[in-house]
């Protein structure tokens, strides 16, 4: 079973091919310029604060498709978009609201199966922010 951590950071996963541009990561690459990964190879990507950076993200949806087998699932965990931190970061690109995963052809070659709002409390700030978390399954 290949799982693939997409834009890893500093969550190194053991086990894991973690995947990002930096040294730390088992892959360097830069997952806009394609992924270096054989079709159908994938079993499970957990994109975790990662799409809000991509620029062209239909490019890196049709990369995923390409990598993940069918049946495999994709975790994405974003900034939700009415929360201060979506954009409180220069890097973002874009927001996602619940839409951006429930309208199908957003996803195409994906099935939704799971949704989910997640709050904190940021301890420096004390406000709320929030996250979408969304399971994909690849058709």
């Amino acid at each position: 079973m290949l799982n693939l951590n997409l834009g890893c950071g500093a969550d190194y996963r053991e086990g894991w091919i973690n995947y990002d541009l930096e040294a730390k990561a088992d892959v360097c690459g830069n997952c806009e310029e394609g992924l270096p990964f054989k079709d159908h190879s994938v079993d499970f990507v957990l994109a975790s604060h990662v799409l809000e950076h991509v620029h062209d993200l239909r490019a890196l949806k049709k990369e995923l498709h390409r990598v993940m087998k069918k049946g495999g699932v994709l975790v994405v965990v974003v900034p939700y978009y009415l929360s201060p931190d979506a954009w409180g970061d220069d890097t973002h690109c874009r927001a996602f609201s619940k839409q951006s995963f429930v309208i199908s052809n957003f996803w195409p070659g994906f099935k939704l199966f799971e949704l989910q709002v997640q709050k904190r409390v940021k301890l420096a700030t004390n406000e709320e922010i929030e996250w979408l978390v969304a399971k994909i399954r690849c058709l």
